[in-house]
């Protein structure tokens, strides 16, 4: 099911207001800016239940047709519901145990509303587009959120392990979303996201990072039919699901329930590929045919034998024990450092199995202090995937590469472990593989961690 589609039915939770317009979802610890001329009003349009409001004009029950002000302190009780709107075209639906405080300017000065959630769930609709002028952002723990006149939803959580998570789905509309972590620092990354597709971030104050999704792409396919009925509840449930079925920031972990498309492992085989990031770079010259219009025969042919040399030339087995013997070469410089765990980051999974066997060989006593983390497959020979284990093995090693008594040192991956995984002693990155962009970034950012003297 659809994002839109779920959103029609109960289980969506599609707010009915007074004006028929359907609102939705935003989540827990956001904070909305609506700023630009023309904001006239800020009222209370519906209410189920008990919403306490306190500010200097306000103090006690709130009650349809109320006003509300600047340093309102508006706190919606369980098996309560609110509705404001703003300006007759600008709804927002708070949800039970939600609170949240208001900052409102006056018309004539910026008319600018900002409202500060820290629990709960909130969701808005702009029923138009804004005026030259004006803007609208959403503002969570790890991302900004901009649009001009859509719908959409964002959910914020945070998690057991101390990160907060926003997910993000949107309805219609764009919406722009920059990462930063919890002191307002922006790391550079920005994308956009249109109609029916999804995005999570995740971060604290040291980092902030799109969740990876099909063929390595921050867009997240989910079946709604799977999912439970609260925002935050799905959040949950998504992290629950990454928890129990693959390492985080593992590629296989992209289309959550949905039975009828391929998921990790299954996919990458389907497109006739080791791997699903394998199977991106086989795809990547068909794409280019489908989406690049008057692109001659040729050149596309010409693409594709590219990407074949390129490849060929990346995972050459001499190549890659050059490779090798620089990086033990440079190890065992840096062994005693503080942080002396290292990151290899390979082309593909067998360019990971030969550099992992190269070590091997250049250093026997090394077998417990190197590890490859890739995903498996059926097609794997027996020395393979006897190199790659189980889920539970994948699990064990995530726990001793973030032990700093571990003999764990060195762990070549492809695609795991570059998102979402923290390592604090983790000092340094071998990079062999062509990245850009997010996934460069997001890449790098596991050796930018606070740890003692690192």
């Amino acid at each position: 099911m659809k994002i839109g589609d779920f959103l029609k039915t109960t289980k969506g939770k599609v707010v009915t207001l007074a004006s028929g317009a359907g609102v939705i979802a935003v989540g827990i610890a956001v904070a909305v800016l609506m700023q630009g001329s023309g904001y006239r009003s800020i009222a209370v349009d519906g209410l189920e239940g008990t919403v306490n409001v306190v500010g200097e004009k306000n103090n006690g029950n709130a009650y349809v047709g109320q006003n509300l002000y600047s340093g309102d302190d508006v706190t919606v009780a369980s098996a309560s519901s609110l509705t404001m709107c703003m300006d007759g075209d600008k709804y927002v639906y708070a949800d039970a145990d939600t609170h949240f405080s208001l900052e409102a300017s006056k018309p004539k000065d910026d008319s600018r509303i900002k409202l500060n959630l820290d629990a709960g769930s909130e969701l808005n609709e702009l029923k138009n587009k804004l005026a030259d002028g004006e803007s609208y952002v959403v503002d969570t723990p790890n991302s900004t959120m901009s649009v001009r006149g859509t719908t959409f939803r964002v959910t914020v959580y945070k998690g057991e392990d101390g990160l907060w998570y926003t997910l993000l789905e949107v309805i219609s509309g764009t919406v722009e979303v920059a990462l930063k972590t919890e002191d307002g620092t922006y790391n550079g990354v920005v994308e956009k996201f249109g109609e029916g597709q999804a995005a999570m971030v995740r971060g604290n104050s040291e980092f902030s990072e799109f969740i990876v999704g099909e063929e390595n792409e921050v867009v997240l396919l989910f079946d709604y039919n799977m999912l439970p009925e609260g925002a935050v509840s799905r959040v949950v449930e998504i992290l629950t699901y990454l928890e129990d079925n693959v390492i985080v920031g593992d590629v296989e972990a992209q289309h959550l329930g949905d039975d009828e498309e391929a998921t990790g492992t299954d996919a990458a085989t389907e497109a006739g590929g080791d791997t699903a990031a394998e199977a991106e770079e086989e795809a990547e010259p068909e794409a280019v045919e489908e989406t690049e219009e008057g692109v001659e025969d040729y050149k596309i042919a010409e693409s594709k034998k590219a990407m074949a040399t390129m490849k060929q030339i990346i995972e050459d087995p001499d190549r890659l024990e050059m490779i090798v013997k620089d990086i033990i070469s440079h190890y065992e410089e840096i062994e005693t450092s503080v942080a002396n765990k290292v990151m290899v980051v390979a082309y593909s999974r067998q360019s990971a199995f030969t550099m992992y066997n190269k070590f091997l060989e250049l250093r026997p006593e090394w077998k417990n202090k190197v590890n490859m983390i890739i995903t498996s497959n059926n097609k794997d020979d027996e020395e393979m995937q006897k190199a790659i284990g189980s889920k539970k093995d994948k699990k064990q090693l995530e726990v001793d590469f973030k032990d700093m008594e571990s003999s764990f040192k060195i762990a070549i991956v492809v695609d795991m472990w570059l998102t979402g995984f923290d390592v604090p002693g983790l000092g340094t990155m071998y990079v062999d593989k062509p990245m850009k962009a997010h996934n460069l970034m997001q890449a790098i950012a596991r050796v930018n961690r606070v740890y003692k003297d690192k």
